[in-house]
């Protein structure tokens, strides 16, 4: 078990994973943490899939600090993994809840889909900026309006 600490990395996928993938994905993710490394020191690593479209990665920097270099790894192991399969992990459209079911909104459209009523402020969304293990466990899902996306509310309302 990771200190709540723990730094953490969100990579979100630009679209849901195929059976095939999601095996591909798993395989690879634990032997990617299994041997990642600092500057030759074992870093303590914890990996997930969720929701079939997120990766996320937990470090323990307590014991361990990831240098630029490891992180740098990371980036390029998911970045390899995404030409191969075709996927961007690092996709930055926002994905948000609708009826259990995954949507996803580009950036540019967010003011539109608010005006709209699509996005409203209690819109369960996934805020990718959550930077520790403690933060992701409470404020990784949560309503659009305690995000960065409560300014659209707001001005929405002017």
């Amino acid at each position: 078990m990771l200190n709540p600490s723990s730094r953490i990395w969100i990579y979100q996928a630009s679209r849901s994973f195929s059976v095939t993938e999601f095996d591909f994905i798993s395989q690879k993710l634990n032997q990617f943490v299994a041997d990642w490394s600092s500057h030759g020191k074992k870093l303590d690593v914890a990996s997930e899939i969720k929701y079939n479209r997120f990766v996320i990665i937990a470090i323990d920097e307590s014991l361990a600090a990831a240098s630029g270099c490891s992180i740098d790894k990371a980036v390029h192991f998911m970045s390899e993994m995404g030409n191969v399969l075709k996927i961007d992990f690092l996709d930055r459209n926002l994905v948000y809840l609708e009826n259990d079911i995954l949507k996803s909104i580009e950036i540019k459209n967010i003011k539109s889909t608010v005006l709209d009523g699509i996005l409203k402020p209690e819109t369960i969304v996934f805020d990718n900026t959550v930077s520790s293990l403690e933060q992701f466990k409470i404020n990784w899902q949560t309503e659009a309006k305690n995000t960065w996306l409560k300014r659209y509310f707001v001005e929405s309302l002017v």
